[in-house]
C-alpha cells in the first residue's frame, strides 16, 4: 500500500484512474509517480494534522490497522487492512485471510468517512498543484478550500466531529470559599 492513511478506492471516488495518472507522471525530477502521491498525502495531512491537534488526538485518528499476516494470531475485535480495506474480527483467528468465504472477519473502516474525503482533496489539490499549479480547476480549488473552512470551523470549537479527544489532564482540587476575612463590610 502506497498510502499511509488512504487508499486508491479513496482517491477513485473523487477522481478517474486516467486524471490520477496524469497527475503523477515523472517529471524531470525523475520521482517516481508514488512518490507524488505519497509527498501530496503527507502534505494534507500535515495539513489536517496543524489543524486539529490542539483538540483531537490526531496521532489516534491517523493510525490505521496493521497489514493482515498469516502468522498472527488475532483475537476477537482485532483490526487489520487487507488489499485496500479494512477488516474486524468476530472471533480468534490464526492463518485465516480477511476475503476467504466464511472467515470470521467483517469488514469495517475505522476511519472517519468524512475526514477521508477531506484528506482526499487537500491531497488531490496539492496533486494538482504539482502537475499544473497555473491550471488548477475551479472545482478543485472550491474542494480544497471547502476542506479548509471545515477544519477551521472544527479548530474553533463551531463543528464538533467524532473524533478522539485529547486526553485532558484531571484538574487540580479547586479551593473554595475564602482564603482571607472580608476587610470591609462592602462586597
Amino acid at each position: 500500500m502506497i498510502y499511509q492513511f488512504l487508499s486508491d478506492a479513496d482517491i477513485h471516488a473523487l477522481i478517474r484512474e486516467e486524471f490520477k495518472n496524469g497527475m503523477t507522471t515523472p517529471g524531470s525530477s525523475g520521482e517516481s509517480p508514488e512518490t507524488f502521491i505519497r509527498k501530496a498525502e503527507a502534505a494534507a495531512i500535515r495539513q489536517i494534522k496543524n489543524k486539529l491537534r490542539d483538540r483531537y488526538n490526531v496521532n489516534s485518528i491517523f493510525a490505521i490497522p496493521k497489514p493482515w499476516s498469516a502468522e498472527t494470531p488475532y483475537v476477537s475485535q482485532d483490526r487489520c487492512s487487507h488489499a485496500d480495506r479494512f477488516y474486524i474480527t468476530s472471533q480468534n483467528t490464526v492463518a485465516q485471510e480477511p476475503t476467504t468465504q466464511n472467515a470470521p472477519w467483517i469488514e469495517d473502516d475505522p476511519r472517519d468517512a468524512y475526514l477521508v474525503t477531506i484528506c482526499t482533496d487537500l491531497m488531490l489539490y496539492h496533486l494538482h498543484a504539482r502537475h499544473n499549479p497555473r491550471m488548477i480547476s475551479e472545482f478543485r480549488i472550491l474542494r480544497k478550500d471547502d476542506a479548509i473552512a471545515w477544519l477551521d470551523q472544527v479548530m474553533a470549537g463551531h463543528e464538533n466531529p467524532d473524533l478522539p479527544l485529547l486526553k485532558e489532564s484531571a484538574p487540580e482540587d479547586l479551593p473554595y470559599g475564602f482564603d482571607s476575612k472580608p476587610r470591609s463590610h462592602y462586597y
